[in-house]
């Protein structure tokens, strides 16, 4: 399965910065901690922050201040996916990050701060994307919340029912965990 046309305009950006600071600053050598990129662990990555983002805005910022009785449930089932799934969302963070932090050293924070806004701009329209197939008339109400939250609480949407991103996700936690305990 291809990999979402924004996630692989992700890489490619990252690519085309990288291809640009070599060719305009002649022989630059990559720092010593610069990430090992592909579009497949971007992708990954991108599929990781977006399904937190999509979560929390969801049931944390919209489903649990509808006001009604569900409220504090719709949290517990945020806090019970965050416990199973935020590893994995930390990790690739950690992995966006560190391209950032290659972007400074070969172009300057100029370039990294618009890397980081291209980024979140991408991640905030695949969030809208994501709420769209959960609230479609645009509507926050209980119903759809309840609905949300019975997938979300039997776990039919954490990270590791994607096959293609999964093992990936797992690649990059183990990498993050490596730098927490050398």
């Amino acid at each position: 399965m291809a990999a979402p046309s924004y996630y692989r305009r992700s890489i490619h950006a990252v690519i085309a910065i990288i291809v640009l600071g070599a060719r305009c600053g002649g022989a630059m050598a990559a720092p010593p901690n610069a990430p090992h990129m592909s579009e497949q662990r971007s992708a990954a990555a991108g599929f990781a922050i977006t399904l937190w983002m999509t979560h929390v805005d969801a049931l944390g910022d919209h489903c649990a201040t509808l006001g009604s009785n569900a409220d504090g449930d719709f949290m517990q089932v945020l806090k019970a996916w965050q416990g199973r799934n935020v590893p994995y969302v930390n990790a690739a963070l950690d992995y966006m990050a560190d391209i950032e932090d290659y972007i400074s050293a070969v172009q300057g924070e100029a370039a990294r701060a618009s890397f980081r806004a291209d980024r979140k701009a991408e991640f905030v329209a695949s969030t809208r994307k994501s709420e769209a197939v959960w609230f479609p008339d645009g509507k926050v109400d209980e119903a759809s919340c309840r609905r949300l939250a019975s997938f979300v609480a039997n776990g039919s949407l954490d990270v590791d029912q994607n096959a293609e991103f999964f093992p990936i996700l797992q690649a990059l936690k183990a990498e993050a965990d490596q730098k927490v305990d050398p």
